[in-house]
């Protein structure tokens, strides 16, 4: 908050060597700004003009149409809204059409819009360039849709700068006709949710940043974007319009196509007159990526910041556990408070909470009390089977391994959900070897509840294994009663004999089959104890334990 001290001045006597002398002094009043402080995104506040946010500045319910979206920058005279517009885009709180358990606004790629009317921005020579940062989960389109805005101001592509994304690639431009250039990405796209930059330094290049990985660049001699270099007007002309949202600013060739209005959801907005800094682009980026449980690039180590500079994701120290970064955490100079989170990557499969619940919308889990903590996960990348075994444990623990970066000591437990349903145990370790020392913590009821993650602790998760273990003490060798199609020799891998075996079926051409019965419960007139039949009605292997036929079950252990 801002802070201003008021100092007054008023008539008073000064006396100088013993003459006195009466001044007067009339009311003046010296204002100053001792300490001024405001949310933006990454905490960085200077030259923030429009932030959008679906989670925040929209009054409507799931499925409503957005009329109005509240800048939160703090500096624009208007919203963004429908004036105008052909249509409005849709408030999106439920399901898939979140991004992390927030809020979307939902374009559909033909006609909705918002614009903010005769509130523009122009950028100086002075200011050296411009950031837009957009979190969108483009829907999949047709290739020939090139040019899906998101964000246009101006006279496409003369006089006017623009951001587009779309499935298949991205693309931007700058006031062609004053030095400017139009680029596209030679990225294929997805239609996951991004974290997409688009950056433009005056006189010398631009740039397409997806997740922190630059994607496309070309040089410019564009020196600034003011009135001269844009055709501004309050509404959309065929060859002028106002700052615009999911479409194109100018109403000429709108429709062309269906190809210059964005199709999907977008979660956040974000426009700044500056060039800046590689430290406020990675805080901004952290943030977002954070929000919205995307992983930023790691192809060269991406470490994540919080607003204070302090390096909450460390990716030097993490290693190969580089993939499905996310977590939950709370940093109030960005305005950040995520209280349940999960990677938007198809391979992400596990949910963190602050409580158990583990589908409601974000601002409706239980609250992080303290400000700048934070608890971040990542996996190694390997597949979900359950293939190495636990001496000890009778457990075979998942290929899959996550590690855990914390900052601060607010977060002392969280709840997790697992997608896979085979996991009975979270295993949880100082180190990535897990061993019967290590801590096992069974599942409660479809969820592991209040799991004490601690900073630079691994887990993973552990199945039972479900057959009985071998006998114990000295081997009783040799025993050989064998059912088999194998031959005797060693290609066939014939088995000889087993330790402790008592009978052996083996092949590797023919199966065991034992009786079938359509009801083994009245057709077999005397049933013996231990007995199996398959039942063909129910399509179950039965065994009658001397009073009725039970269906045989795993057991685990």
């Amino acid at each position: 908050m801002r802070k201003l001290i008021i100092i007054s001045l008023y008539k008073k006597t000064i006396i100088f060597y013993q003459k006195k002398i009466s001044i007067i002094l009339f009311p003046l009043f010296l204002f100053f700004w001792t300490g001024y402080s405001q949310v933006g995104p990454g905490g960085i506040t200077t030259q923030l003009n429009i932030w959008l946010k679906a989670n925040d500045g929209i009054a409507a319910a799931d499925g409503v149409i957005v009329n109005n979206w509240v800048d939160k920058s703090g500096v624009r005279v208007n919203n963004a809204t429908n004036s105008g517009e052909l249509s409005s885009p849709v408030y999106r709180t439920s399901g898939t059409k979140r991004i992390n358990f927030n809020s979307t606004v939902e374009f559909d790629g033909i006609n909705n819009g918002l614009n903010f009317g005769n509130d523009y921005v122009f950028t100086l020579a002075a200011q050296a360039g411009l950031n837009v940062f957009v979190v969108a989960k483009p829907d999949i389109t047709s290739a020939a849709k090139t040019a899906p805005f998101v964000f246009d101001f101006g006279f496409y592509g003369d006089r006017g700068y623009g951001f587009a994304i779309g499935s298949h690639r991205s693309y931007g431009y700058t006031s062609i006709g004053n030095g400017g250039a139009e680029f596209f990405t030679t990225w294929a796209g997805t239609s996951e949710p991004n974290v997409y930059n688009y950056d433009v330094n005056f006189g010398t290049n631009k740039n397409i940043i997806i997740n922190n990985l630059v994607r496309a660049t070309t040089t410019i001699s564009l020196v600034e974007l003011d009135a001269t270099r844009i055709d501004e007007n309050s509404s959309h002309q065929v060859t002028s319009g106002p700052i615009s949202i999911g479409r194109q600013s100018k109403s000429g060739n709108l429709t062309f196509s269906s190809d210059r209005a964005f199709d999907g959801l977008l979660g956040e907005i974000i426009h700044y007159s500056k060039n800046l800094s590689a430290t406020e682009t990675l805080k901004i980026n952290s943030y977002l990526a954070i929000k919205y449980g995307i992983t930023l690039n790691q192809t060269s180590p991406n470490n994540y910041l919080a607003t204070n500079g302090t390096v909450i994701w460390d990716a030097t120290t993490a290693g190969t556990y580089n993939k499905n970064i996310f977590g939950i955490g709370r940093d109030d100079s960005t305005a950040l408070h995520q209280q349940i989170s999960k990677s938007v990557n198809t391979d992400g499969i596990i949910t963190i909470s602050t409580d158990t619940n583990f589908t409601a919308n974000n601002a409706s889990h239980t609250a992080i009390t303290t400000n700048l903590n934070y608890l971040l996960v990542a996996d190694n990348g390997l597949n979900t089977q359950f293939d190495n075994h636990i001496s000890g444990f009778a457990l075979h623990h998942m290929n899959r391994i996550w590690k855990v970066q914390k900052m601060g000591s607010a977060i002392t437990s969280v709840n997790l959900k697992l997608d896979n349903t085979d996991a009975d145990y979270i295993l949880l370790s100082t180190d990535a070897i897990f061993d019967n020392s290590d801590t096992k913590i069974p599942i409660t009821t479809d969820a592991f509840l209040n799991i004490p993650l601690e900073n630079n602790m691994y887990f993973t998760f552990g199945n039972s294994i479900c057959y009985e273990n071998g006998s114990t003490g000295t081997p009783v060798s040799g025993q050989n009663m064998i059912i088999s199609t194998f031959d005797a020799t060693a290609s066939q891998s014939w088995i000889q004999s087993i330790d402790n075996g008592m009978l052996i079926l083996g092949s590797k051409t023919k199966g065991f089959v034992i009786t079938r019965m359509d009801s083994p419960e009245t057709a077999i007139i005397n049933p013996v104890e231990g007995m199996l039949v398959f039942d063909t009605d129910d399509q179950v292997m039965k065994l009658y334990d001397g009073t009725s036929w039970v269906i045989i079950k795993q057991r685990c252990y």
